[in-house]
């Protein structure tokens, strides 16, 4: 055991809710490392682009799955509740007003999901020069048009996606060559040849990068 204080709670929406989130105080803090693996503006602006680059905005993370497949489902469920709420500082909870929405689309932005903030009504926050842009709420959109969808076959390489989208959402950038979900896919789904990963799981050092931006007071 390496002693990590781990905190997972998973509540229904409501006045406990209520309560909650007006007793925690926002936790954006200015740590990063100073390399292309941790931040809110490297590769693309924390802004209502898709594919756009954002951190929380605290260490509680509000989500909501909408309409998703089973699969989907699944996997993105796996990456908030068991990977980053159980492995990390961060507190996941279910809520229909949240700082993450989920969703399905058809979309032509070529790629297999992708993040953006909410184009309408979102709130910013953080710093771009110090890596802690945030917005609220962000999306993670599953792209089920049929060149991506019909790359994206079995357990591992939902799992993949599930876990890569969420670890944008909370400040985790792109690992190249490396063994972690953070590894970009290496063609987009439109290229014939494009294979999707299937590394399902963070690395240590991305739950160390976590851990520093979200400490448990």
């Amino acid at each position: 055991m390496s002693g990590r204080k781990v905190r997972v709670r998973l509540v229904a929406m409501g006045c406990v809710m209520a309560l909650l989130i007006a007793s925690v105080p926002p936790q954006t803090l200015g740590h990063h490392d100073g390399t292309q693996l941790w931040g809110s503006n490297f590769g693309n602006f924390c802004d209502t682009t898709p594919l756009s680059q954002c951190v929380a905005n605290d260490a509680n993370h509000f989500y909501a799955l909408i309409d998703l497949s089973a699969q989907r489902q699944g996997a993105t469920q796996r990456a908030l509740s068991n990977l980053y709420g159980a492995n990390s500082e961060i507190n996941v909870f279910t809520s229909s007003s949240s700082d993450l929405k989920v969703y399905e689309v058809n979309s032509a932005v070529n790629a297999f999901a992708f993040g953006q903030c909410a184009p309408v009504g979102a709130v910013y926050g953080g710093n771009e020069a110090a890596h802690t842009r945030w917005c609220q709420p962000q999306y993670i959109k599953w792209n089920t048009a049929v060149d991506a969808a019909s790359k994206v076959n079995t357990t591992a390489k939902y799992n993949y996606i599930g876990c890569h989208e969420v670890g944008h959402t909370v400040g985790l950038r792109h690992r190249p060559g490396s063994t972690s979900c953070m590894l970009p896919a290496p063609l987009p789904p439109s290229n014939p040849a494009a294979v999707v990963p299937s590394e399902q799981n963070p690395l240590a050092s991305d739950y160390t990068r976590l851990n520093a931006h979200y400490p448990i007071p």
